[in-house]
C-alpha cells in the first residue's frame, strides 16, 4: 500500500533521507544529478548501473521487497555490494521512502518520471512527471506522493540557503508555517494552467490529515502532470516563469522576447519597386552609352510620384562642392598640370587671390632653369666633337 505520511520526521531528517533515495532511484534511472538538500552529499556513481538494472527489473515484476533489498543490501548472487552503512540499511523510513519513489515505475500508478531540459536553471538535469494513462477530472492520483516536514525558525535560518536548497518550500495556510515538500511529487513542475491540484483529506480518528493530488481537468496519456505553485513563486507576478503557457502567451520570462517580436520593423531606406514603373525607369543606363544630346532617365522616386520631367523642362544644376572638396581638387590639379585656375564662382577665389600669379612665376622659373640646363648640355657636346676632330680623343 502506498504510504501517505512522513512519520513525524524533521526537515533536516527528511532532506537527508530524500537525497539518498533520490540518488538511488531517480538519478540512477535517468542518469542525472538532481538537486540535493545537502551540499555534502555525494552520489555513488559506480553503483548507478547496478541500481538502474534493479529498477528495470522492478518495472517487470513490481516486487517492492525484492527491489528494496537489492537497492540497499546489494545482490549476493552477483557479489554486488552497496556502500550504505548498517544504520541506513535498518532504517524503516528509508524503506518507506524508497517505496514512494518506486511508485513512479509501477504501471498501476498511472504516472512515470522522465528527463526534462526545458528550464534553464536546471541545466539539463531536471525531470518531469508524465501520465501513462488517460485521467478524468476529479480523480485522485494516490500513488504520486509528497512528504511534508515543518520548518522551524532555526532551520529556515541555517538549513535553507536561497538559490541552493530552497527549491521545494511551501507555506501551509492551515498551519501558518513553512514546510519542506520532498518526495517524488516534488518533481511536478509548475504551469500557469495546471491540470492537478493539492487537496487535503481531513483526519479521521487517530489518523493524520493526508494531502493528495487531484486532477482538475482531463489528462491524456503522455501529457505532463502540472501544478500551480502560486502567483509570486517565480518573482513578482511570476515574471520569471518559463512554463509552456507563458511561452504561448508571451508572458513571464518570454515577455521581452514577445515584445521584441511584435515591434514593427523600421521602414526601409529605399521604397519597394512598384509594378507600374517600366524597366527603363528602374535600371540605370551607363553614361558612356548615351549620346551628348540624350535625355536623362527619370529616377525611380520621380516615376512613383509622377514628377518625371524631360531634358528641356529640367533645369541644369551646377555641381556643388564643399570647401574641403575644392581644396582637394585644386591640389590634384597643381600636381598634374603645374598650375591652378580659379573661376569667379568658386568659393576659394576670394580666399586665395594670389594663387594664379604665384603658380605662373613658379612655372617661369622652372622653364628658365630647364633652358639653362639644355644650353649647358649643348656646350658640352660641342666641345666633345671639337676635341675628337683634333685627335685628342
Amino acid at each position: 500500500q502506498p504510504c501517505l505520511y512522513t512519520g513525524g520526521l524533521s526537515a533536516r531528517q527528511l532532506g537527508d533521507l530524500d537525497d539518498l533515495a533520490n540518488s538511488m532511484v531517480v538519478d540512477a534511472y535517468l542518469d542525472i544529478d538532481s538537486h540535493k538538500m545537502s551540499d555534502r552529499f555525494r552520489s555513488s556513481r559506480h553503483l548507478r548501473r547496478y541500481w538502474r538494472k534493479v529498477i528495470e527489473r522492478f518495472c517487470c515484476d513490481t516486487d517492492y521487497d525484492a527491489a528494496y533489498h537489492s537497492l540497499v543490501f546489494g545482490d549476493p548472487i552477483s557479489g554486488q555490494k552497496c556502500c550504505l552503512d548498517e544504520a541506513a540499511q535498518r532504517d524503516p523510513n528509508l524503506r518507506l521512502h524508497l517505496f514512494r519513489y518506486l511508485h513512479l515505475f509501477d504501471p498501476r500508478s498511472g504516472v512515470q518520471i522522465q528527463r526534462c531540459d526545458r528550464y534553464r536553471h536546471e541545466q539539463g538535469m531536471g525531470a518531469r512527471i508524465v501520465s501513462t494513462r488517460d485521467w478524468q477530472a476529479g480523480e485522485s492520483v494516490s500513488m504520486l506522493i509528497g512528504c511534508a516536514a515543518e520548518l522551524t525558525p532555526d532551520e529556515e535560518l541555517h538549513y535553507l540557503r536561497p538559490g541552493v536548497n530552497d527549491f521545494s518550500v511551501i507555506y501551509s495556510s492551515r498551519r501558518q508555517r513553512s514546510q519542506l515538500w520532498l518526495g517524488p511529487a516534488a518533481y511536478i513542475n509548475h504551469d500557469c494552467e495546471p491540470n492537478v491540484e493539492l487537496a487535503l483529506q481531513p483526519a479521521t480518528g487517530s489518523g493524520a490529515a493526508l494531502h493528495f493530488y487531484r486532477t482538475i481537468r482531463p489528462i491524456k496519456r503522455g501529457q505532463e502532470v502540472l501544478l500551480y505553485y502560486g502567483p509570486d513563486f517565480f518573482g513578482p507576478g511570476n515574471c520569471q516563469c518559463e512554463c509552456e503557457t507563458c511561452e504561448l502567451r508571451g508572458s513571464g520570462a518570454f515577455a521581452r522576447t514577445a515584445a521584441a517580436a511584435s515591434k514593427p520593423a523600421p521602414p526601409s531606406a529605399s521604397p519597394p519597386l512598384a509594378p507600374t514603373c517600366s524597366p527603363a525607369a528602374v535600371l540605370p543606363v551607363p553614361p558612356a552609352s548615351l549620346p551628348q544630346s540624350a535625355a536623362p532617365v527619370a529616377s525611380h522616386q520621380q516615376c512613383l510620384n509622377g514628377s518625371a520631367t524631360t531634358a528641356a523642362e529640367a533645369p541644369r544644376r551646377r555641381p556643388s562642392y564643399s570647401l574641403r572638396d575644392t581644396a582637394v581638387r585644386l591640389s590634384s590639379r597643381r600636381r598634374f598640370n603645374g598650375s591652378a585656375t580659379l573661376g569667379a564662382d568658386d568659393p576659394q577665389a576670394l580666399r586665395k587671390p594670389k594663387l594664379a600669379a604665384s603658380s605662373a612665376s613658379a612655372k617661369a622659373a622652372s622653364t628658365e632653369k630647364a633652358a639653362s640646363l639644355a644650353a649647358a648640355a649643348r656646350h658640352r657636346r660641342h666641345q666633345a666633337r671639337a676635341m675628337k676632330n683634333s685627335g685628342r680623343l
